[in-house]
């Protein structure tokens, strides 16, 4: 799935530019970066992919118009995109939403299953009740891994157990994330930063209850020196910004400026 978005969110253009460059379809591509450019001519990351994009090596902030001049950014909300497939992508042709009435029908929606077939004759047969303990499924509550991970598939293999799918940081996840020194953090995730990452390791940074304001300034610095930093941080969601916004008032003023300069 993508986004059909209104042109006004600059989050929103940078993703349907990715999607349309997977797709093939360069120009449009290069539109919505000349879009994001017209909102924020300073915006390295799309100035940067778009000289990749079009090989113009000459292109400087402030140089880039489009045929689109966009007003009323503030007025865009999350409201004003919904999903469409893929496909579609750049176009306005796609598929209605269906209403109620049209929509399918589970395919098991009217499953009822067979009895078990009676014992020959018609003879009542007796069937063995299932026992509390036998349908009752166990919980194994994840344990934390004895060292911080090494690389990056040991780390992503971890956080599946130890953060369920839709859920947020448990205590040990916040614990073993902080456990991986800054110093490691090129190591441990280099090119494989993006916002999902990215968010979690803000969230760990902002919820742990032993990291000092010192050590969570040395985790943030290391992370604004990833090679996807300036990808990730410009799709990252709200409330990993207000997370950065809190951190940076409990950092030292001297360090919060510096920060300031890769996060704001």
């Amino acid at each position: 799935m993508a986004l059909s978005l209104n042109p006004r969110l600059v989050k929103a253009l940078y993703r349907r530019a990715q999607s349309r460059r997977a797709l093939g379809k360069d120009a449009e591509a290069v539109a919505d970066l000349k879009r994001i450019l017209d909102i924020e001519p300073h915006n390295s990351t799309a100035l940067k992919d778009l000289r990749i994009w079009t090989g113009d090596s000459d292109l400087r902030a402030g140089s880039v118009n489009s045929i689109f001049k966009l007003v009323d950014i503030e007025k865009a909300a999350s409201a004003d995109l919904h999903r469409v497939q893929i496909s579609e992508v750049g176009t306005d042709h796609g598929p209605k939403p269906s209403g109620d009435a049209d929509q399918k029908r589970p395919q098991n929606a009217d499953f009822v299953s067979e009895p078990s077939p009676g014992v020959s004759g018609g003879g009542h047969r007796d069937i063995p009740q299932a026992t509390p303990s036998a349908v009752t499924p166990m919980r194994i509550s994840p344990t934390f891994p004895k060292c911080p991970p090494t690389n990056w598939f040991q780390m992503d293999r971890d956080l599946r157990e130890l953060v369920p799918s839709g859920q947020t940081l448990t205590p040990i996840a916040v614990e073993y994330l902080c456990s991986i020194e800054p110093a490691n953090y090129s190591t441990v995730i280099g090119q494989n930063l993006d916002s999902l990452c990215l968010g979690r390791l803000l969230s760990a940074i902002s919820l742990s209850p032993t990291l000092s304001s010192v050590q969570k300034a040395e985790r943030l610095a290391a992370l604004a020196k990833l090679p996807r930093f300036d990808v990730a941080w410009l799709l990252a969601e709200d409330a990993d910004r207000e997370k950065v916004e809190n951190l940076l008032r409990e950092v030292s003023p001297e360090n919060s400026d510096l920060l300031k300069r890769s996060f704001i």
